[in-house]
């Protein structure tokens, strides 16, 4: 199938480069690479491999994390994006979001 840059030109589908985001509004603790101390953030949207949060402490790219979402354990990421007042984290392995929500609805 051919395609451009704005799609397939033989009117065929192109799976989305990313996972689906799912948008939401739940809290979670993290915790950044040298700092003693969690936060409390607001997850934004998730995905099986990132999320973006709230948070006042921003970190660099290639920054290590650690995220605890309802219904999981503890999740280990890097920083993939930031600006000011959000980040982008990307997971070390996969999540299942589905668990999260589960999660949050148990609370």
């Amino acid at each position: 199938m051919a395609t451009d840059d704005a799609g397939p030109v033989d009117g065929g589908v192109v799976p989305p480069r990313h996972p689906p985001r799912e948008s939401l509004l739940l809290t979670a603790r993290l915790w950044l690479h040298g700092d003693y101390c969690d936060r409390e953030v607001r997850m934004r949207n998730l995905s099986p491999g990132g999320v973006m949060v709230d948070c006042s402490a921003v970190r660099e790219p290639g920054s290590l994390v650690r995220l605890e979402m309802p219904g999981l354990r503890t999740v280990a990421g890097k920083v993939a994006w930031c600006t000011a007042g959000r980040m982008g984290i990307a997971f070390e392995s996969p999540i299942d979001p589905a668990l999260v929500r589960v999660g949050a609805a148990a609370d």
